[in-house]
């Protein structure tokens, strides 16, 4: 033990400091990353092998009745691949397009989630702030200024409203 505790794993992928004297707190955990071993390294794929790739996998799922619907790979705003396989409508034989409208439910309540918490990420929303804060102009004032980005991705502080409230103001 030294002064500033005890020190376990030193020169090893792991190091945990407790403090010297009771109750032995821990004062640092670290881990080192060990390199990554020859025969798992990552291959990475030019843009063309990529797209080959992509259409492989797709076409390989859609000729076995396992894919139908869209695919899109982009890097920094440009397609690298986009096709779409299967029907959009088995009965009448319609084909699956690029602009084909999904019904995707509450999935896209994942995708919401997901971009929301990007956002969060690079520091342009915050959790904690009120609806208010980016929807300036919501007509609810009490929603608006009590409702946080929280509350609505964890589906706890929106007001209820029932199917019949809801399509009567979406007619409006």
């Amino acid at each position: 033990m030294s002064g500033a505790g005890a020190r376990l794993g030193a020169g090893r992928p792991g190091v945990v400091e407790v403090e010297p004297a009771p109750p032995h707190r821990i004062v640092q955990i670290g881990l080192n990353l060990a390199p990554r071993p020859a025969e798992l390294a990552v291959r990475r794929l030019s843009e063309a092998d990529l797209a080959s790739a992509v259409r492989a996998k797709v076409g390989a799922q859609a000729a076995g009745g396992r894919f139908q619907g869209a695919v899109l790979v982009a890097r920094d705003g440009r397609v690298i691949y986009s096709e779409a396989k299967g029907l959009a409508d088995r009965e009448h034989g319609t084909p699956n397009t690029l602009e084909t409208r999904f019904r995707m439910g509450s999935m896209n309540k994942m995708f919401t989630a997901t971009a929301i918490l990007q956002l969060v990420q690079a520091g342009k929303v915050k959790l904690d702030a009120p609806l208010g804060t980016y929807l300036t102009d919501y007509p609810n004032r009490d929603v608006a200024t009590k409702v946080t980005i929280h509350h609505l991705l964890t589906h706890t502080g929106a007001p209820a409203t029932s199917s019949a409230e809801f399509s009567a103001r979406r007619s409006n």
